[in-house]
């Protein structure tokens, strides 16, 4: 690890170093620096906004999510930076006592130098951008700050309505996926009051702002866009019917980018609807809602989860169905956490099977295949539950039966098979001698001594069994010998 980390610091400096930190502000990209176990570490706001480490001959970059982000390479003199296309993006080149960065076109975007044994760094005017602890001249990170750079434009936070249960008061009062929330009528506050680019510190006023309105007979007031519309409003500003309060039947989300507009759009998209809001001129919200009979349901049994006809965002449209929601905690559940439901359901319900094999033999079983050669031990398709005891009984969670999961297919066991009397070993002494409460283990642990002795004695070594059983729908009992 040690030589990993220096390598790594040796390529991403100008000079060997050891730790080191840096700060960098300029213009719109701040972020910080520092090593960490064997990569280097970049924050912005302290959170993780990227990383960097060695893969061959050059450092690889990778962003907040761990997707390629560029990468740098020595060629020559020059330090070469790549985005994540591989375009070749800038440049860092000594001359003298200072490293010159430069852009594609060669145009200098900034330089580094070493001053009282920090690295200075400054920008393509000769402003003071930041600095590094360190006199070892760590380079800058050229392909992250165009990424960060990219994630700092301003943006502004809208909630949207994500899905509805079209059989209560919210879709029979006019509200539909989709639908941009402004407020309630009758109520002061709007979203407006509290919009931010902080989506989930704005999230939290707005559920604050919804659940007053839920406590109230009041009608919605929401911005609903139109048909294809994005990146400029060309909807209406609706009114709902007056909801009943309580339970309304609709789940929403806030986010800087959504189906109608994207991040750098955001921002003049939210003063555009603010100012049709602000116009006053309210239209109001039809009510149009398909029958239920309009989709088919699902036929299969979920336990814990309930089928909803709704209207869902789906691929940033919106599609209306039926569909599975947690009976625990109203969420809509994917197709991918339905089946997970009904494997785990169906694991829980597995058949029992009963299982006698060779005592202390090492039980295996496989989802995979019913079959195999060798010991089951080297089989990457076969995995290890248990062992028998030394009756040759398999026990597993103290129970002496063992659950199928789901989809499975095959037994398998191991044994070292001793040739000696097993009457006899019983008789033994040292088994006979046990206490009345001995543990199992103990007990089986002395038997395995007393067959060893036994087979020593007759100067024979244990043989070594293997053997493989496919599973039988409707069998309970099985004999792995």
């Amino acid at each position: 690890m040690t030589r990993i980390l220096a390598a790594l610091l040796a390529v991403l400096s100008a000079s060997p170093c050891l730790a080191w930190t840096i700060h960098i502000k300029n213009g719109s990209v701040t972020y910080d620096v520092r090593p960490l176990g064997n990569e280097i570490v970049y924050t912005v706001k302290g959170k993780q906004a990227g990383t960097a480490r060695p893969l061959g001959n050059e450092v690889v970059y990778r962003d907040a999510a761990g997707q390629p982000a560029g990468s740098v390479r020595k060629l020559g003199n020059d330090w070469v930076f790549k985005d994540r296309n591989g375009a070749v993006i800038g440049t860092a080149v000594f001359y003298g006592q200072e490293l010159v960065y430069k852009d594609a076109r060669g145009r200098q975007t900034g330089s580094a130098r070493v001053l009282g044994g920090k690295t200075e760094y400054r920008n393509e005017r000769n402003m003071d951008i930041g600095s590094a602890d360190t006199d070892s001249m760590p380079l800058r990170p050229l392909p992250l700050e165009k990424i960060i750079a990219e994630n700092t434009i301003p943006v502004a936070c809208l909630t949207r309505v994500s899905g509805i249960a079209l059989e209560m008061p919210a879709a029979a009062a006019g509200l539909r996926a989709g639908d941009i929330i402004i407020g309630f009528e009758g109520q002061p506050d709007t979203v407006f009051k509290y919009q931010k680019d902080d989506c989930s510190a704005m999230h939290r006023s707005v559920v604050a702002l919804v659940n007053r309105g839920n406590k109230a007979d009041s009608a919605m007031i929401v911005y609903r866009p139109a048909s294809g519309e994005h990146g400029t409003p060309q909807g209406q500003i609706l009114k709902t019917l007056v909801i009943p309060q309580g339970k309304r039947g609709f789940n929403y989300q806030t986010a800087d980018s959504g189906p109608s507009y994207t991040q750098k759009e955001s921002v003049a998209y939210a003063a555009a609807i603010k100012k049709l809001y602000e116009a006053g001129d309210f239209t109001a919200a039809t009510v149009s809602i398909p029958g239920s009979d309009s989709a088919a349901r699902d036929t299969r049994n979920v336990s814990g989860a309930h089928q909803e006809f709704r209207e869902e965002i789906v691929n940033n449209a919106p599609r209306i169905g039926w569909y599975w929601v947690s009976d625990k905690d109203g969420r809509v559940l994917t197709e991918e956490a339905v089946k997970g439901m009904l494997d785990r359901e169906k694991a829980a319900a597995g058949a029992r099977i009963f299982i006698r094999s060779y005592p202390g033999a090492r039980i295996y079983m496989s989802t995979q295949t019913s079959e195999g050669s060798g010991d089951p031990a080297l089989s990457n398709k076969y995995r290890l539950i248990g062992t028998a005891d030394m009756n040759g009984v398999f026990h597993y969670s103290g129970n002496d039966y063992y659950t199928l999961p789901a989809g499975a297919r095959g037994l398998a066991f191991s044994a070292a098979v001793y040739d000696v009397d097993m009457a006899a070993v019983m008789q033994d002494p040292r088994i006979t001698g046990l206490p009345a409460n001995s543990h199992q283990a103990v007990r089986d642990a002395m038997i395995l001594q007393v067959m060893n002795s036994m087979a020593a004695a007759k100067g024979k070594s244990p043989e070594m069994k293997f053997g493989y059983l496919p599973l039988q729908e409707g069998k309970t009992e099985y004999s792995l010998k």
